[in-house]
């Protein structure tokens, strides 16, 4: 279905981010009222050709499972879940599905990526009095959000269909049957359209990451799709990549914290290490070392799409690590750290037990990224590459107090006795391009003008209020 991309813009202006994201706002027919022509969504309106289109494969459901045009009859086998991927009428679709969230599963055209607000959304039917309250359940990448009542929009009144029930061997129970079994007329009704926005990031997609199916299905009433699509990207600017480093940039007076803390001296800081270095390993008496790195990354507005993270470290000289081959990993740490009191026992050097971290050594969180070299060379740059757990606590550390906190460890936790360990320049050596990077890409997107439809919504000084969903999920 995804044929162009001829987005159409309802007066675009880069507004602020805090602007209400989640909302069918409205959409529009072909003339014969039942045909979908375009859909606006968080303010931006996207004609049919823009939406990427979905494939059903597979399906487990009731008995009156087809939705098909008032008076009309089942389609030829082969082709009845076309009623739901293959048209864009709202009085045709795959209804029912059983309860649970995994019960219909759907492949998108081509990926749906994970950016600002709404990324892709489901268009149901239902009476007006239930309000939209029929129950969905959503499945991506193993996380499950269950869309509680009244959570529908109202979008399209008085759609008449028909309602036909398999005659076969009892409920439908797979795709082959759906596509092979008898079906005769239940019932004709006339009910509306509800629409139900869907937000990647309630799912733990990285922000531009993307996703290629998804699964649904009913949380104890019936949900009745009539159409199922993804959105293409937004409009955004070039991608442009932030440096941090310490006295470089973004600017010559940016500062940052670095220390390692040393489990074989507990309660001393090691901030003021003559060496000027960040040893991350282990001593063959198996007393670890481990480095903690704070970045401010406020720079990056909070409401930009992060594209790719990484951080680059230099093997110190003229003393390197020892031990041969060694891979360090990267961790979140979740605790804002204070380089000159920070130790292995006070690892944040918050100094307080019911607000610190607690934990000798430090509290990990995440694993973000790992780099593999060998710890004697001097004067290497080591690079801890992207990924999608990286890109996720930049634009974590950017929706909560702008700081990124990092946590470095020796992949082997254990130490096995080995005398191992990795020596890094810290943020105050002398040469200023060897101190600790981190390099962020990332882009912006325009964000839409309010639509009369929003406003009316909202209210005009309603739109501070940012829209995410947290309810309900499961894993």
């Amino acid at each position: 279905m995804r044929k162009r991309f001829s987005m159409l813009f309802a007066g675009m202006l880069a507004l602020s981010c805090q602007q209400a994201f989640g909302v069918i706002n409205s959409l529009t027919t072909e003339g014969d009222g039942v045909t979908l022509s375009t859909v606006t969504v968080d303010g931006l309106n996207y004609s049919l050709g823009d939406l990427i289109g979905v494939d059903i494969t597979a399906f487990n459901g009731g008995t009156t499972v087809l939705l098909v045009e008032s008076g009309g009859s089942a389609p030829a086998s082969g082709s009845r879940a076309k009623l739901l991927d293959g048209d864009a009428k709202l009085n045709t679709g795959v209804i029912n599905p059983d309860v649970g969230s995994m019960t219909a599963s759907l492949d998108f055209d081509s990926a749906v990526r994970n950016t600002v607000g709404t990324d892709l959304f489901l268009l149901e039917y239902d009476p007006a009095s239930d309000n939209g309250n029929d129950g969905l359940q959503v499945t991506i990448n193993g996380t499950t959000v269950t869309y509680g009542s009244s959570e529908g929009t109202s979008l399209v009144s008085n759609v008449a269909t028909s309602v036909l029930q398999s005659t076969g061997t009892g409920n439908v129970d797979s795709l082959n049957e759906l596509e092979n079994d008898p079906f005769v007329l239940n019932s004709n009704t006339t009910q509306d359209i509800f629409g139900y926005s869907v937000n990647l990031d309630d799912f733990g997609v990285a922000a531009g990451d993307t996703i290629t199916s998804m699964s649904f299905g009913s949380s104890g009433s019936t949900i009745d799709p009539v159409f199922v699509a993804g959105l293409p990207e937004p409009p955004g600017a070039p991608v442009m990549t932030t440096r941090f480093q310490e006295g470089v940039s973004p600017t010559g007076a940016y500062t940052h914290d670095a220390v390692y803390i040393r489990e074989s001296q507990p309660n001393t800081n090691m901030n003021g290490d003559a060496d000027q270095e960040i040893i991350v390993g282990f001593t063959n008496d198996n007393n670890e070392l481990r480095g903690l790195l704070e970045f401010d990354i406020s720079a990056i507005p909070v409401s930009d799409l992060i594209d790719s993270a990484s951080l680059v470290l230099r093997t110190e000289s003229p003393v390197g690590g020892l031990g041969g081959t060694i891979t360090i990993d990267v961790y979140e740490y979740d605790f804002d750290m204070d380089e000159a009191v920070s130790t292995w026992n006070d690892p944040d050097g918050d100094g307080n037990d019911a607000t610190g971290d607690t934990t000798p050594g430090g509290t990990l969180g995440s694993l973000l990224t790992s780099a593999t070299f060998n710890a004697n060379t001097q004067n290497l740059d080591i690079t801890f590459i992207d990924s999608a757990a990286f890109r996720m606590a930049v634009s974590d550390a950017l929706a909560d107090d702008g700081i990124i906190r990092l946590m470095l460890t020796r992949s082997d936790d254990s130490g096995s006795g080995q005398h191992r360990f990795a020596r890094f320049d810290d943020e105050t050596v002398a040469s200023a391009g060897f101190r600790p990077e981190l390099l962020i890409s990332h882009r912006s997107f325009a964000i839409p003008e309010p639509t009369s439809a929003m406003l009316a919504m909202f209210g005009v000084l309603g739109l501070g209020v940012s829209w995410r969903r947290r309810a309900s999920m499961t894993d």
